[in-house]
């Protein structure tokens, strides 16, 4: 990886902290002004910038003039994404000035020029050949296979890998039962990397699945246990750990919904809700206020969504399902254990009970056992497939019906592929904390 993409994790991790202390209620009085004048973002793309001091932190998006409390202020500038790139080129920034002082009769300039840092990449875990895959997705075309693939000696199955908010690799190791953690230069190599960190638990048994909620806690999916796991503040972490989970969720069944029995993937929306796909018990389960959850808790999913024949197109609307991703507006995308992803238009609308409900469209990319799916931020579906295969279709939520449409990309991910659990993610993310 090049020296511009080494330089940003340490911004993400202090920028993860100050995020955390974003203007708390009770502030001081705003009586002062700061002009802040971004520039060098390709339209649409947010700027990140942040004003620390009296009060806590004030993120700035865009260029304007806020209204802050009198005093001292900080200024940081973190990395932001381009939104239309296949999948976020990183700009960093930085500013004129380090800090900024401003009183009721004097206010403050901060100047901040933003500049392209790196491509971004797309990593895939790889269960059967222990590896992670790499595709860089710097000029991307057609045909394009995996440039890169790379594994920590003595930790095997890999099942989940996430971008934690404090810039850091998070990777699921199934067969070894830890989640252990690189630093983000790593992201690219290719051969052996040596883990910052792993972090064991007697509560991970089968690891399939991670994701970061709003807060930047780690949630994490348990193929055998029957539960998902919460661990707080993980970014806090410097050396191998081991402790009890934070949180052990399991399903209140008095509703309908089935006990978790194979997880295979977690997922969490921009609305801070959970989303689980379980493989053997063939549903998707949504929980909302997951924020309250603490100890060993049961809670009934807010939607249990369970398979349905579907006679207009003659499919399953969901089939073994392994892993799953949902969009801001609701719309949730299902890889199946068969031919084809569904789409349910409503599914973050829907509620209670449900074994009744058709997919919106059931998307076959012409590959058997699209596993691993995700979005990019042109709202552009990937899937890779069981057997290595990289596909990408533009506009997905146009589809309907059982449909074959169009390949922007046809390429590869693994000279193999063999994946059980977890899904494709990019790096950089559009959002680091907050999904697509």
């Amino acid at each position: 990886m090049d020296s511009a993409t080494k330089n940003w994790n340490p911004i993400l991790i202090v920028f993860a902290v100050l995020l955390a202390a974003l203007v708390p209620s009770g502030c001081p009085t705003q009586n002062a002004q700061i002009e802040v004048n971004i520039d060098g973002l390709p339209e649409g793309a947010a700027a990140k910038v942040l004003l620390s001091g009296p009060g806590g932190t004030i993120m700035v998006d865009e260029s304007k003039t806020v209204q802050v409390a009198a005093g001292t202020y900080t200024v940081l500038v973190a990395p932001a994404n381009a939104p239309q790139a296949i999948v976020g080129n990183l700009y960093t920034g930085t500013a004129d000035v380090d800090s900024v002082t401003v009183s009721q009769t004097s206010g403050g300039v901060v100047n901040v020029q933003y500049a392209f840092a790196a491509s971004g990449f797309l990593l895939a875990p790889d269960y059967g050949n222990d590896v992670i895959g790499v595709v860089n997705l710097e000029d991307l075309e057609d045909g394009t296979g995996p440039s890169a693939e790379w594994w920590a000696e003595g930790f095997d199955g890999y099942t989940g890998v996430a971008l934690g908010p404090d810039g850091r690799l998070y990777v699921a190791s199934y067969d070894d039962e830890a989640i252990f953690v690189i630093d983000i230069e790593d992201a690219t190599s290719n051969g052996a990397v040596t883990p910052i960190l792993v972090l064991t638990s007697d509560d991970l048994q089968g690891p399939s699945g991670l994701a970061f909620d709003h807060d930047g806690n780690l949630w994490v999916g348990e193929y055998y246990n029957g539960t998902v796991l919460k661990f707080n503040d993980v970014a806090s972490l410097t050396e191998d750990t081991h402790r009890d989970a934070d949180v052990v969720l399991t399903v209140n069944t008095s509703q309908g919904a089935e006990h978790f029995y194979a997880i295979s993937d977690i997922y969490i929306d921009h609305n801070n809700h959970l989303w689980v796909a379980d493989l053997d018990v063939e549903a998707i389960y949504r929980f909302e206020n997951i924020q309250t959850y603490s100890g060993s808790t049961s809670r009934i999913p807010a939607l249990f969504l369970t398979y349905y024949w579907d006679d207009e197109v003659e499919e399953y609307n969901i089939l073994s399902p392994m892993s799953l991703v949902v969009d801001r507006q609701g719309r949730l995308y299902v890889g199946n254990y068969d031919y084809h992803v569904s789409r349910f238009d409503n599914a973050s609308s829907l509620s209670g009970y449900q074994d009744e409900v058709p997919a919106s469209a059931y998307i076959y990319t012409g590959y058997v056992y699209p596993h691993m799916v995700t979005l990019d931020q042109s709202g552009a579906l990937w899937t890779a497939h069981y057997y290595g295969e990289l596909t990408r279709i533009v506009e997905p939520e146009s589809l309907t019906g059982y449909v074959e449409p169009d390949l922007d990309i046809d390429g590869s991910w693994s000279e193999s592929g063999s994946p059980d659990g977890g899904r494709i993610i990019f790096v950089p993310t559009p959002d680091t904390l907050f999904g697509f």
